[in-house]
């Protein structure tokens, strides 16, 4: 993912149990200067039929280290996980925002999901 873009899982509302656990892995990357007025961030919401709660996996004023790709750093891999605690339809949605300027880029790698089913 990459700067200014929403992404929809595959783009379907999946019905979840209350209890039901979803978790996958994350990096940010970024060639802002960090800390940063251009806050730029990656997100994660969840919309549960027109209610949305969104939130932060990172941003420019997270602890960073140097990365070897085509950005200048990283966060490093976090998990981020959720439990629903309402049985119902939900659509995810990840994205990374790119915050006033255009020209210094920042992404998000992800990895493992998993919807796992609550222990009996």
């Amino acid at each position: 993912m990459y700067d200014g873009a929403l992404y929809v899982i595959d783009g379907q509302t999946k019905a979840v149990e209350a209890g039901e656990v979803l978790s996958f892995d994350w990096n940010f990357l970024t060639n802002e200067s960090t800390p940063n007025f251009y806050n730029d961030f990656g997100f994660v919401g969840f919309v549960f039929i027109s209610d949305g709660n969104l939130s932060k996996l990172a941003d420019t004023s997270s602890g960073f280290t140097r990365f070897g790709g085509s950005y200048a750093v990283e966060t490093g891999y976090g998990t981020f996980t959720h439990e629903f605690t309402q049985s119902g339809s939900y659509t995810v949605a990840i994205g990374v925002m790119d915050v006033q300027d255009a020209g210094v880029d920042s992404a998000l790698l992800l990895d493992n999901f998993q919807l796992t089913l609550p222990l009996s």
